[in-house]
């Protein structure tokens, strides 16, 4: 029997039977149509992380704003922001509260190994530590957009959602890869852009940091949010929503399966 089940949160809009466009195409196409809400997000998503504790249901909201828009369907910015906020708070804050607390100590571990390596004769041991700490950060926050996917399309306990994040993001490896890619690129583009609008007024130094600062609370935030989503719901897509239409049709199974939790 499948595990995702209790799908009574909306489906994806557009239908399978329509003309497939290139999806990288597609990207740049929904992005600047909908730049200017993705404008106004970007802005509601950064107030509504200022107090931090609330960083987890805020980014369950603007996941599902996201999630709309790379299914190409309408949402209402604000009024769907504070609707998955608070139908959602539970989940997101709990995944949140695990995001702080992983990169907290990712940071104190960074900030302990970098001491050690101003030393001289560094043990071998400590840079292979180093590294696979740092894989295993980059690893679990290549998860982050499968679980807040999961969290705003489907009713499912967390322990399960985070197992199978682990599975997407293990499979979606090359998209991952991609993502990464692109958001690296999206970071160089604000960066140079900050250069060349404030590097007239400022040194390179400081245009880079008071650009970077500027675009942050407008489109930095939505831009990379919206490159995850993009590239990671297709595969929520594939393996959660149509195979459980078919597991329901014919009651296959699925490598995403469990026991299934009356309500």
């Amino acid at each position: 029997m499948s595990l995702f089940y209790n799908y009574n949160k909306p489906g994806p809009g557009v239908s399978k039977n329509g003309p497939q466009k290139n999806r990288f195409f597609l990207f740049f196409e929904l992005y600047f149509r909908k730049f200017w809400k993705l404008c106004q997000l970007n802005i509601i998503y950064f107030v509504f992380c200022l107090p931090i504790i609330t960083i987890g249901p805020a980014t369950a909201a603007y996941t599902y704003i996201l999630r709309n828009f790379a299914r190409e369907e309408h949402a209402f910015v604000w009024w769907d922001f504070k609707d998955a906020f608070k139908s959602n708070f539970k989940q997101g804050f709990v995944t949140g509260l695990i995001e702080l607390v992983l990169t907290f100590t990712f940071i104190i571990n960074i900030n302990f190994y970098r001491q050690i390596l101003n030393a001289e004769n560094v043990p071998t041991y400590i840079l292979v530590m180093m590294g696979a700490m740092i894989i295993i950060y980059l690893f679990l926050m290549f998860m982050r957009p499968y679980v807040y996917l999961m969290i705003v399309t489907i009713q499912l306990p967390l322990k399960h959602i985070f197992k199978n994040a682990f599975i997407f993001t293990i499979l979606g490896f090359f998209r991952n890869l991609f993502s990464f890619i692109g958001k690296l690129l999206s970071l160089f583009f604000i960066t140079l852009l900050s250069i060349i609008i404030l590097g007239p007024i400022v040194d390179l130094v400081p245009s880079i940091v008071i650009g970077n600062l500027l675009f942050l609370p407008f489109i930095t935030l939505s831009l990379l949010g919206f490159i995850s989503v993009y590239n990671a719901y297709p595969l929520i897509k594939k393996y959660l929503i149509d195979v459980q239409k078919t597991d329901d049709d014919d009651n296959t199974e699925t490598i995403f399966s469990d026991e299934l939790i009356d309500e």
